[in-house]
């Protein structure tokens, strides 16, 4: 376990991501530019909320969000059409995006 409460500015070409049980509450905005980013790892931290543009992640394909405490989705969320695995358990999610529906 760790105690990031924020990250950093990733080299552009990465492909994972890995900051899992740490203290994260909000991920900058930064992130939305790794096009390269496949998977994300967010487990069990204390997101409230993700970019509102993390839609642009046009090439992730997995992403691990349980043990948060996101509320929502923004509606960007539906641009995630390569994403084949995402974990949702354990946060406060109440509704998801209409957007979402045209993901495979």
């Amino acid at each position: 376990f760790n105690h990031l409460t924020e990250l950093p500015d990733f080299p552009i070409s990465l492909e994972k991501i890995s900051v899992q049980h740490n203290r994260l509450r909000y991920l900058p905005g930064s992130l939305t530019k790794l096009q390269n980013l496949q998977s994300l790892f967010l487990t069990d931290n204390c997101l409230m909320e993700l970019p509102v543009n993390i839609g642009q992640l046009k090439n992730l394909k997995e992403l691990h969000l349980e043990s948060n405490k996101l509320c929502s989705l923004p509606d960007s969320f539906g641009n995630l059409t390569e994403l084949r695995k995402l974990d949702l358990e354990r946060n406060r999610i109440r509704q998801i995006p209409e957007t979402c529906a045209d993901i495979q």
